[in-house]
């Protein structure tokens, strides 16, 4: 949650959708605020898990700050990231810088990285070794300029800016990999802030990044927020398509697959035609067992939602 409004002790919250001009710039879909709401009927029991989470200090650097995305090669090498404002109110409102933090199996610490322009953040991270991790996001040059992709790469003692594919404006979500030399990050695109958002991937074989093609759904403003790779040959990347109507109402599932030699589009269904349904991330234990998550409902309530995918290797069947 980016926001919070302050509620009375007794008042529950619930989510609605509210855009950002930075979102709106780089077509992502809306992020979730709470507002005070009355009170929701009783939960549906669920079956518990056996293990915990404990909560972990980790490092505030700001006014504001948050990690939106975790990965690791060992208990004692992980890697957070996300952005951190000096400004109460700044994180996706224009002052944000992106924000690192690493685990040595004891405690949490910072680790500084490049901030280009006045206002830019981390969404993604993949570690493939303790020398070799991307941090993918966005960048906004200037306070009256477009917002563009931004890649980092950490080589095992400091983190470096490399340079992202031109695209006219947009932004990176997600980042997975397969190899040093195969590595794929997601997020959208668009020619202006008239056109509808485009779904972007690009591609590291190890020497550079290049921008592949990759199918749009006919209607509305498409945008990929997860991807994951089981393999060199599937690869799975999810997110949503607004189809019509207000920004909170029109969000459907998008997935796509890259199959080794292209990308196309899976097919996904829609519980909520007529209201938001989108899905922010995708993990893949084999080809044929993947599960991709996210939420649907309207302006007042949302729920959680999940997909799961056990068909063909090649991409070929539909998530139910």
């Amino acid at each position: 949650m980016r926001k919070q409004l302050a509620v009375a002790a007794a008042s529950l919250l619930v989510m609605i959708v509210a855009t950002t001009a930075a979102e709106a710039d780089t077509g992502l879909p809306p992020r979730p605020k709470r507002i005070p709401t009355t009170p929701p009927a009783a939960a549906t029991t669920v079956p518990s898990c056996t293990s915990t989470f404990n909560a972990v200090t980790s490092p505030h650097v700001g006014a504001e700050d948050s990690l939106e995305a975790v990965s690791g090669v060992l208990p004692t090498d992980v890697w957070a990231v996300g952005s951190s404002s000096t400004v109460l109110g700044g994180l996706f409102s224009g002052s944000s810088s992106p924000l690192a933090e690493h685990w040595n199996g004891s405690q949490w610490a910072v680790i500084a990285t490049p901030s280009p322009g006045v206002d830019s953040y981390l969404l993604g991270v993949a570690a493939i070794s303790s020398g070799d991790v991307w941090a993918v996001g966005r960048t906004q040059p200037t306070a009256t300029s477009a917002a563009f992709p931004l890649i980092e790469h950490w080589d095992g003692l400091i983190w470096s800016l490399v340079p992202a594919p031109p695209v006219t404006r947009g932004a990176l979500t997600a980042v997975t990999a397969v190899s040093s030399r195969d590595v794929w990050a997601v997020g959208g695109w668009r020619d202006d802030l008239t056109s509808p958002s485009l779904p972007l991937a690009i591609h590291w074989d190890g020497a550079a990044w290049s921008q592949a093609q990759v199918p749009a759904l006919a209607g509305g403003a498409n945008t990929l927020l997860g991807v994951a790779a089981t393999s060199a040959n599937n690869v799975w990347a999810v997110g949503a398509l607004r189809t019509s109507g207000p920004p909170a109402l029109a969000w459907q599932p998008l997935v796509e697959h890259w199959n080794g030699s292209a990308w196309a589009l899976g097919s996904a269904p829609s519980s909520n035609p007529s209201g938001t349904n989108f899905l922010a991330a995708v993990a893949g234990i084999s080809p044929q067992d993947l599960w991709a998550v996210g939420w649907q409902g309207d302006i007042r309530t949302q729920h959680t939602l999940a997909f799961h995918y056990t068909g063909s290797p090649a991409g070929t069947d539909p998530w139910t």
